[in-house]
């Protein structure tokens, strides 16, 4: 869980917060997370294309790749 070490509110004329001060590490933890939920995102919008293609058999295998890529160093 992620929690603030100390809370700092900046607060308008009738005592209301407005903003928050937060000390650098909580920052740099909530745009982790918050890169995190978006690549859980992004894997959750591709993974139905990826399972497909590996269904149909499109694809290379890690062997294959590195072959290819051998040859076309080779090619000069």
């Amino acid at each position: 869980m992620l929690t603030a070490k100390r809370k700092r509110f900046i607060v308008d004329e009738n005592g209301k917060p407005q903003s928050i001060i937060l000390d650098i590490e909580t920052y740099n933890r909530m745009l982790e997370l918050i890169e995190d939920n978006e690549d859980v995102k992004e894997y959750k919008k591709a993974k139905p294309k990826v399972d497909a293609s590996l269904k149909a058999g499109d694809y290379v295998t890690l062997k294959e790749l590195q072959k290819h890529q051998h040859k076309k160093k080779n090619v000069f």
